[in-house]
């Protein structure tokens, strides 16, 4: 049977979920992410404390890059 091949557009909680569920359920598919910022997976909740100063650098509120996910979850961002 042939690997399908899954496109997601934006790399964000919702594309990087999305992308993480597919991969759980088709451990074969070739998925690519494609994202046009290079912040992916990010804590939206967290962006009030990096403007108000409480969270010191913005690089603090990510949850994963995109090597981690390569890594982890065989997943490729574009």
């Amino acid at each position: 049977m042939k690997n399908k091949k899954i496109i997601i557009l934006g790399g964000g909680p919702a594309g990087s979920s999305a992308a993480a569920c597919y991969r759980r359920t088709n451990p074969f598919a070739n998925i690519e992410i494609y994202e046009k910022s290079k912040y992916i997976s990010f804590s939206n909740c967290s962006q009030p404390y990096v403007i108000s100063g409480r969270v010191e650098s913005i690089d603090d509120i990510f949850v994963n890059n995109p090597n981690s996910f390569k890594s982890k979850k065989n997943l490729d961002f574009f």
